[in-house]
């Protein structure tokens, strides 16, 4: 019992002086190691979920909405983690330096995260991959391909509303236009 109360009793001193002040040595240490993350992560809390892989599979099977598996029903350039990883990809940027600079502080954002913000990001046409060269097809990118791919950001989307007036365009004009690819777009979806 005396030795749990001078344990208890323990200073607890995080980077920089702060003393903790929590109840016992446990809650102290908690305390002051989930500040000092927050500290050195301040935007991991973006991509703190455990379902990026669920996200990764939807997009992957070309689910329009992939982020709703993390809760997020908005477009995907629109999520936190997405916005984040088009304005850091910008005008081209390998897969594996992506990786780093959100893996990194400020962030500390899982792989998965970073993963899944690159292939919904392509999959809803925000992003263009090329692998040696060659442009990916759409639902052909997956995490073990992630590392070696070439992005660019698309300087015009077209969404599935847009997508589906220009298909039935071309069919009223004669034009033909097999679903899922566009005749003016390499690979694009219609």
């Amino acid at each position: 019992m005396l030795v749990a109360q001078i344990i208890d009793g323990a200073k607890v001193l995080q980077g920089g002086g702060n003393e903790r002040l929590e109840a016992n040595l446990s809650e102290k240490v908690k305390a002051a190691a989930e500040a000092s993350l927050v500290r050195l992560f301040p935007e991991f809390h973006e991509a703190d979920d455990d379902r990026w892989a669920q996200v990764i599979e939807r997009a992957r099977r070309g689910d329009e909405h992939p982020l709703e598996a993390v809760e997020f029903s908005g477009k995907t350039d629109e999520h936190p983690v997405g916005a984040a990883v088009l304005l850091f990809v910008g005008s081209g940027k390998k897969g594996r330096d992506v990786r780093a600079h959100f893996s990194a502080p400020p962030y500390g954002w899982p792989r998965d995260a970073v993963d899944a913000a690159l292939i919904s990001l392509f999959g809803a046409g925000h992003l263009r991959a090329t692998a040696d060269g060659v442009a990916l097809r759409p639902l052909s990118l997956d995490q073990g391909k992630v590392p070696a791919t070439d992005f660019r950001v698309e300087s015009a989307t077209i969404d599935t509303r847009q997508r589906l007036k220009l298909r039935k365009l071309f069919q009223d004009t004669g034009i033909p236009c097999k679903p899922k690819l566009a005749p003016w777009a390499r690979n694009r979806k219609c």
